[in-house]
């Protein structure tokens, strides 16, 4: 029972929000001492030993979530060969389809990988995602499609402070500022000048991606003064979960607002950013200053359509971590308990 371990396959250990968010969910879910991310370096070849001594360590592998296929590109840590020779789940993935380019040996790899015995389960985020999959790598079994894995645990993440009146925007931005980032931003300063908001600049990172994110916020013109940084997933929840509105160039800030009841909008017209709004019913128009200025001053919460649709979202991204517990358990022949 004790040696048993679950390797965790994803963009772990970097930083970022939402990879954070998933390696935290699984180590609530299956055992902090359990389990753990199958990776111990930060770059390229990932690994400081040989990759039998790394599988050896691990009972069963689950990959996910997060952009895990990309269609220019295969990850040599996410769709490892050698992966395939542990009981392996793929959870709550998303395809990253914004390059428009499909590598000719992607979906290949892909397939060949899909196609093992030892693959027990596969979901991906969307539908978005489901499609391209589908067309492209054909796996030969239906696909599922399950919310981002997120909502199972961001709702109720932290209590907003009191108003004065003045409505709290937590506005969450990325490495690579664009042009209409600032123009956003400086709307939303002229509107806390005025008084009719408070706004908060939001840095949802933490270790290397933390200080990337900082340092390119820095050369926008966007000094650290202003920031708010902080140290682990809970605390970048309760964050946003604090704010009544949320503007994010980061999926995760979506989640975590909108699993927190707050009206969101993207600063990214993403694949993910696109699939989230409409599965709420909304659709995803290019962010227009003007338009986001009167929608805010407007105040109008989500409706009861939207809140009754992410409660079935984190039901739903509930009952995936349950299945993907149950199978583990079933695979290695004990209770997992977190």
């Amino acid at each position: 029972m004790t040696g048993l371990s679950v390797g965790l396959v994803g963009f772990f250990g970097w930083g970022n929000f939402g990879d954070e968010l998933f390696a935290a969910q699984w180590k609530a879910l299956l055992g902090e001492d359990r389990a753990k991310p199958v990776h111990d370096l930060l770059a390229k070849p990932y690994f400081s030993r040989p990759i039998d001594s790394v599988l050896a360590g691990f009972d069963a592998l689950v990959i996910g979530g997060g952009d895990l296929i990309r269609t220019e590109s295969i990850s040599q840590l996410y769709w490892n060969r050698a992966w395939k020779s542990k009981p392996l789940l793929v959870s709550g993935i998303g395809v990253a389809t914004e390059s428009g380019r499909n590598r000719p040996d992607v979906a290949g790899r892909l397939r060949s990988f899909l196609a093992e015995s030892s693959v027990l389960s596969f979901s991906v985020r969307d539908a978005g995602s489901r499609d391209w999959i589908e067309k492209h790598v054909r796996p030969g079994f239906e696909v599922d499609v399950v919310p981002d894995l997120g909502f199972a645990s961001l709702h109720d993440a932290g209590t907003p402070e009191p108003s004065d009146g003045a409505p709290v925007v937590g506005l969450v931005l990325n490495k690579g500022v664009t042009a209409r980032d600032l123009e956003v931003r400086s709307m939303l300063l002229d509107l806390e000048q005025n008084g009719a908001i408070r706004l908060r600049h939001l840095v949802l990172a933490t270790g290397t991606q933390r200080r990337q994110e900082v340092e390119q916020l820095a050369a926008a013109g966007i000094p650290a003064s202003v920031t708010e940084t902080f140290d682990s997933v809970p605390a970048m929840a309760a964050a946003v979960a604090a704010c009544d509105i949320v503007i994010s160039s980061k999926f995760h800030g979506l989640v975590a607002g909108f699993a927190n009841g707050k009206p969101c909008w993207s600063l990214k017209d993403t694949s993910k950013a696109r699939a989230l709004m409409m599965a709420l019913g909304r659709q995803q128009e290019p962010l227009d200053p003007a338009g986001l200025r009167h929608e805010i001053l407007s105040r109008a919460g989500l409706s009861e359509s939207e809140r009754a649709r992410i409660d079935g979202f984190r039901r739903a991204a509930a009952a995936e971590l349950d299945k993907v517990k149950g199978l583990l358990a079933k695979s290695m022949g004990v209770g997992l308990s977190g």
